[in-house]
């Protein structure tokens, strides 16, 4: 009897042992798993960190390419509204000097017209002059 209690103490002992092994590896099992899923949740939430920095980055890098690229073209399309600007100045600017230099010109011929109308006039007034003083002398010789 003494042997059957023994023996019946020591298959409870090691049913004891055994249910707290089984417990100690469920627990460390558990644990693990906790802290492998804690591990993978990390690392899911620095990837999607990461994502989204790379993602801001590349809007910003974009934005910056667009606000650049605005800006080469509006300093282009005033560039280019300067010289054309400018071109069409020198063009005025280069009629107004030839319009005067054909008046100017159309002035100096007017000139001369009336000068030689001038002299050509003065001219035959002088000869119709001479012309009448002959005349008064031949008659003046004949009378006397």
């Amino acid at each position: 009897t003494e042997s059957a209690q023994r023996t019946e103490s020591a298959q409870r002992t090691e049913s004891a042992q055994r249910t707290e092994s089984a417990q100690r590896t469920e627990s460390a099992q558990r644990t693990e798993s906790a802290q492998r899923t804690e591990s993978a949740q990390r690392t899911e939430s620095a990837q999607r960190t990461e994502s989204a920095q790379r993602t801001e980055s590349a809007q910003r890098t974009e934005s910056a390419q667009r606000t650049e690229s605005a800006q080469r073209t509006e300093s282009a399309q005033r560039t280019e509204s300067a010289q054309r600007t400018e071109s069409a100045q020198r063009t005025e600017s280069a009629q107004r000097t030839e319009s005067a230099q054909r008046t100017e010109s159309a002035q100096r011929t007017e000139s001369a017209q009336r000068t030689e109308s001038a002299q050509r006039t003065e001219s035959v007034q002088r000869t119709e002059s001479v012309l009448r003083t002959e005349s008064v002398l031949r008659t003046v010789t004949k009378e006397s």
